[in-house]
Order: structure tokens, then sequence, then C-alpha cells
């Protein structure tokens, strides 16, 4: 974890970076606190790091981190969790609970305002994240940050210590946001259906990039695999950032990236873009025709919002104050890129 945590791309500079140890379930946590430049206090979201329970720590998502603490002017609290084989699931869920009620409970010494405490994660840490929030009181002070990975990990895992469905209530929908197929320059396709006859063609010789297992990036091609037939190879990386520059150099061919960094890329002229994985032509890009287009009913969009434990009174669900802040302020433009839809 720590030759990882030394080779990944530094982090953008925000106000200050404070670490810390917090009480676990069985003994103390490691934390990483992300305070923004601005005068606080400010809303605290608490972070899990993704990992597969199996790997990384509070420090490994450290630019991601840094730049959600800058784009959404909050605290991040990223925490570390036992990890198995050694500390077998629900070890990890419960010091994700134990973390995000300390922290929910010393929000004013962390510089943190009062009111709810929003919590996420990325891949396994977004599980850890919906136990934590799930299992917390029905009070309105504990919220969950709801993204692709709830869907997926429903249908991924055998068994998980919740259900997603049945144990949140809903409190507010953000954004939806689709992935686009962006290939290498040195690949001699310029639409989807050239691509996929170029597949065809090479069965088992091309590579597909994703951002991690499980995650939407990966669903999204193995959808088009299962819908075309195409025989592609799947090369997993901690995130789509460092799978990238072998995109570039052609090392794995392909991505279903995420919208904001497919685009970045594609319009820098480092990759080239073949088509969005909504239905429909995205609004902020509509000169990228839809997979669907090509692929008949092909659809991967994924979609952001804010949900809270089971049983929350509705006149608490109404009285929510996140979700009017987050999309009526600032704080949502800065997150939210220009090319995304965001919902109310």
């Amino acid at each position: 974890v720590g030759e990882f945590n030394k080779g990944r791309p530094a982090g953008r500079p925000i106000g200050e970076i404070v670490d810390g140890t917090l009480p676990g379930a069985d003994g103390p946590l490691s934390y990483r606190l992300y305070r923004p430049a601005t005068p606080g206090p400010h809303p605290i979201v608490v972070y899990f790091h993704g990992g597969g329970w199996v790997l990384g720590d509070e420090l490994s998502d450290d630019p991601f981190c840094r730049d959600l603490c800058r784009r959404t002017g909050m605290i991040i609290v990223s925490v570390g969790y036992r990890h198995a084989p050694e500390h077998r699931f629900p070890a990890a869920a419960e010091d994700g609970y134990a973390a995000t009620r300390w922290i929910a409970a010393h929000t004013a010494e962390l510089g943190g305002r009062a009111g709810p405490v929003l919590v996420a994660g990325w891949s396994a840490g977004g599980n850890i994240a919906a136990a934590a929030a799930i299992n917390s009181p029905a009070d309105g002070y504990t919220l969950l940050f709801v993204a692709p990975n709830n869907a997926i990990s429903t249908s991924l895992y055998k068994k998980l210590p919740y259900d997603f469905l049945r144990d949140t209530t809903p409190v507010a929908s953000i954004m939806q946001l689709t992935n686009m197929l962006v290939v290498s320059n040195a690949m001699p396709v310029k639409t989807v259906q050239e691509f996929i006859d170029y597949c065809k063609a090479n069965p088992g010789k091309i590579a597909y990039a994703s951002s991690g297992n499980g995650t939407s990036v990966h669903m999204s091609a193995e959808l088009f695999k299962a819908m075309t037939k195409c025989d592609m190879q799947h090369v997993p990386y901690r995130g789509s950032a460092i799978a990238f520059p072998d995109i570039i150099s052609n090392k794995v061919q392909l991505i279903f990236d995420n919208l904001p960094s497919a685009l970045e890329q594609s319009r820098g002229g480092s990759v080239r873009a073949l088509g969005v994985t909504s239905p429909k032509r995205w609004p902020g890009v509509p000169d990228v025709p839809a997979i669907a287009e090509t692929v008949p009913g092909f659809e991967s969009v994924g979609f952001y919002g804010i949900s809270a434990p089971k049983g929350t009174p509705p006149e608490i669900v109404h009285s929510i104050p996140v979700p009017a802040q987050v999309m009526h302020s600032n704080t949502l433009r800065r997150l939210t890129p220009r090319s995304s839809c965001v919902s109310s």
C-alpha cells in the first residue's frame, strides 16, 4: 500500500491536512482530514477508500479527496479500516459505523458545521459507507451519498449486511451521468460500428481498461461485450486516471470512462471518443453519438443522490437542509460537470 501511495499522481493543494486517529470497533483507526481554504465551519463528509476490503488505507485516495474538498468546500475525513483476510467482513463495516458515529459526535472540534454528516465511499468503501449510514439512528443526522456502486453491489456480492432498497429512505436525487467510450488514437476505428467490426476481426486481442472491478466503467464494458458479442480482455486499474497513460500508448485500447474525465482526454486529442452510454445523445456533447444508435437498447447511466436510514420520519426527511443546500448552491455547480444532468 505504501508503494502504491508513493506512485500515484500528486494531489492538489487545499487549506489544511490533519492526520489523526479515532476509536474504531476494535482499536484505533487512522484518518486524514482535508479542510478547505475557505472560512469555516464546513459540512463534513466521511469517506471510505476502495480496495475490495483487502487493500488501501486512509491515504490511498488522497488526490480524489483533495479534489473533492476543493470542489465542494466540504471537510473530507478519509478513514482507514480493518482488512481481510486478517479481519474478515463485517469487521470493515463495524469500523465504518464506529468512525461515522465518532465523527458525527465531534463535528465542532473537527471544524465541521452542526447538522447532517454525509457518508460516502468508492468501490468496496461505498459498501462500508452504506452499512455505516444504514445502521445509524434514523434522526436525519447521518446521510448516505448514493452512487452507481450501490446498485452494482446488490448484484455483484452474494451477501451484503443490508438490503439497499429495504433499508434506506430516499431523500433527494442529485444528478445522472453517462459514461463515454474512448479508444486509443492508434486504433483504426472512428465509429462504434467500425470498432465492433474490428473487435470481431481480432477476437481476444483487444483489452479494455476500467477504474476497478465492479465500477460503472467496468459494467458498461461488460454490457457492451454481452450485447455485441465482442471478445475483449478486462484490465482493471485503481482509477481511470492511472489507466489513461496506457490507453494513450495503446497498451490497452479503450475505456468506458465517466464522462468528465473521458471528455477532457478526448477534447485534448489524446484519445478518440466513439460514443456515450446514455440511450440518447448527451446534452453536453451532442456531437458524440449514443452507442444505442448502433447497438439498440444499450444504456448505462449512473445516478447520484442522497438517502437516509430506513425509518427516518417524513417530517425529518423534508426538513433535511443538505438536499436544498446541495441542489441550489454553488457547491453543486463546482461538483457537477457541465456535461451532467441535474435532477430535482
